[in-house]
């Protein structure tokens, strides 16, 4: 079951972490990305119907992770259409051009991964 508080929880940590400690850094992507695959149905749900904006943008951190360890269509169509919702946030910090980087570099079946660059979400309601 996708633990939201204990999702929230570790965002929240972020504002406490120097920028260049490293360690922490690390160890907190870490628990994110760990929190994340505990339920990846639930984060897709959560993408999908109620992440904020600042949220997106402390979640795209580890995009790379999740990806790389589900190879998840699914996960990828949350991820564009949670973007979509969000064009301000998108475009300042190029989420957009992250998630497609990451797809072509994380997708292993690179016919699939030319699929879902090119994916769109449908419009948004």
């Amino acid at each position: 079951m996708f633990n939201i508080d204990k999702v929230r929880g570790i965002l929240a940590r972020y504002e406490h972490i120097h920028p260049e400690d490293s360690y922490s850094l690390n160890q907190y992507w870490k628990d994110l990305s760990d929190a994340l695959l505990e339920d990846v149905n639930g984060y897709i749900s959560f993408l999908m119907n109620s992440c904020t904006s600042q949220e997106l943008v402390l979640l795209s951190e580890v995009n790379d992770e999740l990806i790389d360890a589900t190879q998840s269509e699914l996960l990828i169509h949350a991820l564009k259409t949670a973007q979509a919702r969000f064009p301000e946030v998108t475009r300042k910090y190029q989420l957009d051009a992250d998630l497609d980087f990451t797809i072509s570099r994380h997708i292993n079946d690179k016919d699939k991964a030319k699929q879902l660059l090119a994916w769109k979400p449908s419009e948004l309601k």
